[in-house]
């Protein structure tokens, strides 16, 4: 939503897919939104979806991409045991489900 509302989306892909390139790290929300797909970001239940107008349920969510800068690949941050059920589930949801990269606390 910040990516959008500030208008940061053209200088992030200008500046990660320009030359000279550079190097992105991104942690939780960081790593979700140079992902194909923001959807992994609802998965949890963690973030309140009604402080994004019109975006207020997290099904608001499904087919919102990310900025796509990592091949298509989506991301999953804080992994552990206890979503693993959650992400084999919600992962037939994605568009190309083989590229979703789930992200461990210390990754």
């Amino acid at each position: 939503h910040c990516v959008e509302k500030g208008g940061y989306d053209p200088i992030l892909r200008q500046t990660l897919g320009g030359s000279p390139t550079c190097c992105y790290c991104g942690s939780s929300a960081g790593a979700i939104v140079v992902g194909a797909s923001l959807q992994t970001a609802c998965w949890k239940g963690w973030d309140d979806p009604r402080v994004v107008p019109g975006r207020e349920r997290y099904e608001d969510w499904h087919d919102v991409a990310g900025l796509n800068l990592v091949q298509g690949q989506s991301f999953f941050p804080h992994m552990d045991g206890r979503w693993k059920s959650l992400v084999e589930d919600k992962q037939k949801c994605l568009y190309d489900a083989t590229k979703l990269v789930c992200l461990n606390e210390d990754e």
